[in-house]
């Protein structure tokens, strides 16, 4: 294996790790005769003795087989005395994960750049018939003033529309944090994020129809003369972009995905872009998180409704995000009852959310956006239930909800506690209660408002059926 460095590897010559997961290492490298820049993914030799080897093959073949501008090409794999490797063009520029560590926001020409490289990429995918892995903020690159360049995502397999809508909810969330400032057009990039992530009039938007977006936006600020990118046999989005925000389009766009799903960021970084058993399941974690609320009969005969899963990662941020642009009724209203001083940030959150982003481990678990947030205390828990139009639950109504007849409909993680707004005595004090299932299948109850802790979560009950 590789031991020292610099080292010669074939016709390679690696001279520093870039990055490294269990299963491989990305050295950056120079291939020797012809001094060109390259990346080599070596995979480890713990994953060759696990069978990695055939599905690495596998996906370098598939990534080899693609020829897009905007994405690396994959030079060649191979083996060499025991070590399998892949060898793939250099990325150079600054990748969108150290923007957004940096708080660097994109310019209108970079941003629009972004999307029409997408437009480009899905769309190749789609006509090419090839199976994609999602994009992580490591593997987009800004090079230059406005170039874009994706890491090779492609893998071994067929193109999946549901995947794809996925992916196209994954980069509305992921360009929101990079959003240009105080530039013409930026409302309108906006909303246009805002359709990207949760479609317009219950239909997403099509790569191409994208793609015609931003070449009308393009020609309205005077940032690009090009003619639109081809649509795949797509029909086109005629819309005036003259005005403060898009229009809604009249007609339904693109293909109707079975899931609209949330941002999907999965096993960051090109150490993990050959690897096999990384990719998320995006379609089911999405699902889950677009679920209705579940119709809960009580005692009384009234009926409450419950959230089928606890409050995610996602749904937090945009909590902390939009908590700031309430108005002062608003904010009475969410606040009400809460101490002045009282945090609305959980432990350690940045650093969750980071992880969360990138699907990477946290606390010794692989989280997502989609996971549920934890280290929330009582008065975040609610304040948060209240932003989403609903209130805690009690235990009642959990207790309920964890019966039989609810097991295929509500969802309760493995080791994950919540907060309930039943209230227990503790001392000579009543506190509110979160709730923990016991390993008889009993809930056991626990008070004390200011406690968070990493098993730890909330979901939202609501009196009556919330409007979708």
């Amino acid at each position: 294996m590789i031991d020292q460095l610099p080292q010669a590897l074939g016709a390679y010559t690696l001279t520093n790790v870039l990055r490294e997961n269990d299963d491989a290492v990305v050295f950056a490298a120079v291939q020797t005769v012809v001094d060109r820049p390259v990346e080599v993914v070596v995979l480890k030799a713990a994953a060759v003795e696990r069978g990695m080897t055939a599905e690495f093959v596998s996906n370098a073949r598939a990534k080899a087989a693609l020829h897009c501008e905007c994405i690396n090409e994959v030079i060649e794999a191979g083996e060499i005395h025991g070590v399998w490797y892949a060898a793939q063009e250099r990325l150079t520029g600054t990748p969108f994960a150290e923007l957004l560590e940096k708080g660097t926001r994109l310019t209108m020409r970079q941003a629009l750049a972004f999307l029409r490289a997408l437009a480009d990429a899905f769309s190749c995918f789609r006509e090419k018939n090839l199976a994609s892995q999602p994009l992580t903020p490591d593997m987009i690159f800004l090079s230059g003033e406005d170039r874009v360049f994706f890491a090779n995502p492609v893998k071994s397999g067929s193109y999946e529309e549901s995947e794809s809508s996925v992916f196209m909810r994954a980069m509305g969330d992921l360009l929101k944090f990079l959003l240009p400032v105080n530039q013409p057009g930026q409302t309108r990039m906006a909303t246009l994020c805002t359709w990207m992530r949760d479609g317009v009039d219950g239909s997403e938007l099509s790569w191409s129809d994208l793609g015609n977006l931003v070449q009308q936006l393009e020609d309205q600020l005077g940032l690009d003369k090009r003619t639109a990118a081809a649509s795949n046999g797509m029909p086109s989005i005629a819309l005036l972009l003259e005005k403060t925000e898009l229009p809604k389009p009249v007609r339904r766009m693109g293909r109707t995905a079975a899931v609209i799903a949330g941002m999907l960021l999965t096993a960051s970084g090109l150490a993990w872009y050959l690897i096999p058993g990384r990719t998320a399941k995006p379609a089911r974690a999405a699902e889950a998180e677009k679920s209705s609320p579940v119709a809960l009969v009580m005692d009384s005969s009234e009926v409450h409704w419950l959230e089928p899963r606890p409050v995610t990662i996602r749904e937090y941020a945009r909590f902390l995000e939009e908590l700031p642009t309430l108005s002062p009724s608003q904010k009475e209203r969410i606040m009400a009852g809460i101490p002045a001083e009282a945090d609305m940030k959980p432990e350690d959150w940045d650093f969750m959310f980071e992880m969360a982003m990138k699907h990477r481990t946290w606390n010794g678990r692989e989280i997502s956006l989609s996971s549920p947030v934890v280290n929330v205390n009582y008065w975040m828990a609610l304040a948060c239930s209240r932003h989403l139009g609903g209130r805690l639950p009690n235990k009642e109504e959990l207790a309920l909800a964890a019966s039989p007849r609810f097991s295929e409909k509500v969802r309760f993680p493995h080791g994950l506690s919540e907060w309930t707004s039943t209230y227990e005595r503790r001392g000579a004090m009543f506190d509110p209660a979160y709730v923990q299932r016991s390993t008889s299948g009993q809930w056991n109850y626990e008070a004390d408002p200011a406690r968070g802790n990493s098993h730890l979560g909330f979901r939202t009950a609501y009196d009556t059926l919330p409007s979708s």
